[in-house]
């Protein structure tokens, strides 16, 4: 425990320290220099951090400030940007994610049939990761499918976001 000459004066502090005061100050000014200690002699060099990409990052950033702002032509080609900078790096996760902003982009312009083909391919891609398909994509889908003239197939897309919910899936109907 103790590290070279500043060891040697720090046993001889605690000792006077020790002489001095009660238990508990003395343990709490150990303890104290302990995490000083890990801090000093353990510390290890930071984890690198995820490259960002600052492409990608202000994709989405503006295809969602033209969403919001109705610029959905605008907001579609960003999202189609940011959308093939995360499958270049194979992110799983923002595949899913701007795959959903792009398929309900593709609503608002009313390309039903593009936003039911990226709801499913986005689908397929987290399914083939091994993630969960999140119900916002689900209903995506479902929208999609409901505007298309598919009320069968969009009823049963609802119903399985409800999870088998017969009561859930009635309240949900379009």
């Amino acid at each position: 425990l103790v590290f070279g000459t500043g060891g040697v004066y720090f046993a001889g502090w605690l000792s006077d320290r020790l002489a001095q005061r009660g238990k508990l100050d003395a343990l709490l000014t150990v303890a104290a220099f302990g995490f000083v200690g890990c801090g000093l002699f353990g510390a290890r060099a930071p984890e690198p951090k995820a490259a960002v990409d600052e492409q990608l990052d202000s994709a989405r950033r503006n295809a969602a400030l033209a969403f919001g702002q109705g610029r959905f032509d605008q907001a579609e080609i960003l999202y189609r940007q940011a959308l093939e900078r995360a499958q270049t790096r194979d992110d799983g996760v923002l595949i899913g994610d701007i795959g959903y902003d792009l398929a309900v982009t593709e609503l608002r312009r009313g390309e039903d049939a593009a936003s039911l083909a990226m709801a499913r391919a986005s689908a397929s891609e987290l399914q083939r990761r091994g993630r969960t398909v999140f119900a916002e994509l689900r209903l995506v889908e479902a929208a999609a499918l409901y505007r298309l003239g598919q009320v069968p197939a969009a009823e049963a897309a609802a119903s399985s976001i409800a999870g088998g919910d017969d009561g859930a899936a009635r309240r949900g109907r379009f």
